[in-house]
């Protein structure tokens, strides 16, 4: 969801640059038919229009370039685990106090509170957790997901679609902001989900 929601912004026309660490990033191996790293598509899908930096933000020296970044920038998207930014030195605190007009956006399955959020996740519960699956498939039968990881892009394009409007709320007012982006709850109220389950809930159709 994080990335997807970068790629989105690059496709905007945003200058977007794509933090990794030292290993460089898994996607690029995982299929195995590829004939070179570069050429893996959910790779090339999700990073198409970035330019990528390769940092050890774990330490020391690691902070000081990631932190002289961010002076450079309008906008940070993340998807950490809620307070791990905080552990390791780079929270929200911290990059406001660096850059005081940064839009910071957080990127969890379940948010930055509530009594989920520490949870582990993939795209199976965190899609059924939406409700979505209770009028997909035949009714003898067990409920479906939509094809492929729908909730992580869902949710990507919620974020990059708030992050545009903070970065516009910010020509206003001059101030920064944290965007608190669940992909559970993107989900939930994906303007085609609850078209679908009003029905449901109100008239039990």
């Amino acid at each position: 969801a994080g990335s997807f929601c970068a790629k989105t912004l690059a496709l905007y026309g945003c200058e977007v640059v794509k933090v990794g660490p030292l290993t460089g990033d898994p996607t690029r191996s995982q299929n195995q038919n590829s004939q070179t790293e570069s050429h893996d598509p959910l790779f090339l899908h999700l990073n198409s229009g970035k330019k990528s930096i390769t940092l050890d933000v774990f330490s020391k020296r690691g902070k000081i370039v990631f932190l002289k970044l961010v002076k450079e920038f309008d906008v940070v998207v993340e998807t950490f685990k809620p307070n791990y930014m905080d552990k390791i030195g780079i929270g929200n605190k911290k990059l406001r106090n660096v850059t005081p007009s940064l839009v910071q956006t957080s990127v969890t399955p379940f948010g930055q509170t509530g009594p989920y959020r520490d949870f582990e996740y993939t795209e199976l519960p965190v899609f059924a957790l939406t409700g979505a699956m209770h009028r997909e498939g035949l009714p003898e039968k067990y409920p479906l997901k939509y094809g492929g990881e729908i909730a992580q892009y869902f949710a990507g394009s919620s974020a990059a679609a708030a992050t545009i409007y903070s970065i516009h709320d910010r020509l206003f007012h001059g101030e920064g902001e944290w965007i608190d982006i669940s992909i559970q709850e993107c989900m939930v109220g994906y303007p085609h989900q609850m078209a679908r389950r009003a029905a449901y809930i109100y008239i039990g159709q």
